[in-house]
């Protein structure tokens, strides 16, 4: 695994939120976004680096979420949770499920 620098926020790379400065071990074979810069094992970054738990995506904020989920195009996305705000942004899910997501949020709110 090879150690990289996150050089700004984001989110995508591998479907989850990198924090700026963040120290990440990825798979050489990856090729990772060019906001990664590549961190020798010995400098002086590495060695700062604190034992932080890992950022996962229920760390991202919900308004990230929703912003991405509206350029997505994803309609009455302001009435899911967080939780199914990163259902329906998964790479893997058929637009008939992300309606079906909605359409159960929808009703929720209206109780």
């Amino acid at each position: 695994m090879a150690k990289y620098e996150v050089l700004r926020d984001c989110y995508g790379f591998q479907n989850r939120y990198w924090e700026k400065g963040a120290i990440v071990e990825i798979d050489p074979k990856m090729n990772p976004p060019k906001h990664f810069k590549k961190v020798e094992a010995g400098s002086a970054a590495v060695k700062e680096q604190k034992q932080e738990e890992p950022t996962t995506a229920a760390a991202v904020a919900r308004e990230e979420l929703l912003v991405e989920a509206k350029s997505r195009g994803i309609k009455d996305a302001d009435v899911l949770n967080q939780e199914e705000l990163l259902e329906v942004l998964a790479r893997d899910i058929s637009q008939q499920k992300i309606r079906a997501i909605v359409a159960k949020a929808k009703k929720r709110q209206q109780k």
